[in-house]
């Protein structure tokens, strides 16, 4: 199944209140989701300023 959290209005009427600073802080994006799943995700994971550039491997998959 699959969830849209975008359907989500109580979540999005929260996440338009949010100041925009806590949600790309100290050159981290998505803090505030990181910060919320601190106690959840590994150290290394959250020490990363940005995403995995997975574009390579996402490539390589569509060719095999």
């Amino acid at each position: 199944e699959l969830r849209d959290p975008f359907a989500d209005i109580d979540l999005v009427l929260f996440m338009l209140s949010v100041p925009a600073y806590t949600l790309y802080n100290q050159g981290t994006s998505k803090f505030l989701l990181r910060m919320a799943m601190a106690h959840a995700l590994p150290a290394s994971l959250l020490a990363r300023p940005t995403r995995s550039d997975i574009s390579l491997l996402y490539w390589h998959g569509w060719k095999q």
